[in-house]
């Protein structure tokens, strides 16, 4: 926890404000207290991860999108929203499923 505590001051910096790497960090401390069962500190920030994705050039990146949105649905999992879980869950794997669709479309043109 240190560590990523340590990485966002680093990350907080001036012109730093919306960098991908404030977003993973945020994601990843998440994840290290859904881990200790601490649900509260997760979805802070969880949600602290997904209004700096909002806000910044990067919130049409696919992969910190389906990132967040996996995040969700496993703290709603962990919560014992299993409907909201599943849901979730679901529709991430048929957005993934268009954009390999889409990727396989475009490599073959291309090869």
């Amino acid at each position: 926890i240190e560590c990523y505590e340590k990485a966002l001051q680093i990350y907080s910096r001036p012109g730093h404000h919306d960098s991908p790497r404030i977003i993973v960090t945020h994601y990843n401390l998440g994840l290290v207290y859904l881990e200790l069962k601490d649900i509260q500190h997760a979805d802070e920030h969880r949600r602290l991860a997904k209004g700096i994705l909002i806000n910044s050039s990067h919130k049409k990146d696919p992969m910190l999108v389906t990132m967040i949105n996996t995040f969700t649905a496993k703290l709603q999992s962990a919560s014992g929203d299993y409907t909201n879980a599943f849901k979730n869950f679901e529709t991430i794997l048929k957005t993934k499923e268009k954009e390999n669709i889409r990727f396989n479309e475009i490599f073959f043109v291309l090869f």
